[in-house]
């Protein structure tokens, strides 16, 4: 018997996806309340990449000029893959090189970050040596998330034709057939939006040049769903947390 997988076509959005706009809304407008007074403007921006436990991509940062030299706020961006801390790559041992894949994924996910940062400084830089500062971030979190595909073989198929298909729970409970994950790009017509919110506690370490400014960040942040994103199956699947560091390099605008 053919294992059948029916798609749902229709573009959706998660009804939360409001609520990430008001949050990011209130996050650009109430620095920008503070402008007039305190001359704010985004200067020291800096751009690189960003390991954490639970995925890569890119972060930026851009410092927001205040007149004070124990504090400043910061904007961070960043955007990275998000993966459950219970993925284990797995190989179907009935097949002869098979692709690794992880058994009870049912979605891929990435997650964008943007928040605002408040530092206190611990030691100042000076030639050679990096300025302290100890932060936290708050702000929303957008999850983009799709289905995820693997290929199978039906026992009926005399030609060995793999078939692509998302890794139901119909799937799932014919293992024996399923050959590897297929191609990342499978399913973006499938894209979701779901909205959330973090917080992020991280050392960052800054030597400030006249034309060139480097930052490494040191953290643990925490980000939290409104709605279950469904990436492995009987898991919860809403609170992330993770250790990161990113080393970013920019200038002064």
């Amino acid at each position: 018997m053919k294992l059948r997988v029916w798609l749902n076509n229709k573009n959706r959005i998660s009804p939360s996806i409001s609520l990430f706009i008001t949050i990011a809304l209130l996050f650009f407008f109430i620095p920008s309340s503070f402008g007039q007074q305190n001359n704010l403007s985004f200067h020291k921006w800096s751009l690189g990449p960003l390991v954490a436990t639970n995925g890569l991509g890119i972060a930026s940062s851009f410092q927001l000029k205040r007149p004070n030299k124990n504090y400043n706020n910061q904007l961070h961006i960043s955007l990275r893959t998000l993966k459950h801390d219970k993925e284990i790559k797995i190989q179907n041992p009935r097949f002869t090189n098979p692709k690794p894949y992880v058994y009870g994924k049912l979605n891929s996910a990435s997650v964008l970050n943007i928040g605002i940062a408040r530092y206190k400084t611990l030691g100042l830089s000076s030639t050679f040596n990096p300025k302290f500062q100890i932060g936290v971030q708050l702000g929303p979190s957008l999850a983009l998330t799709k289905p995820y595909y693997v290929y199978i073989h039906e026992e009926d198929d005399p030609h060995f034709n793999p078939i692509t298909t998302t890794q139901t729970i119909e799937v799932l409970s014919a293992q024996e057939s399923i050959l590897g994950a297929a191609n990342w790009s499978k399913g973006y017509n499938n894209l979701q939006v779901k909205g959330g919110f973090h917080i992020d506690f991280n050392l960052q370490l800054s030597w400030d040049k006249i034309y060139r400014l480097q930052r490494l960040n040191i953290g643990a942040k925490a980000d939290y769903f409104f709605n279950d994103l469904g990436i492995l199956h009987n898991n919860k699947n809403a609170l992330f947390t993770t250790f990161y560091s990113t080393y970013q390099i920019g200038g002064n605008k």
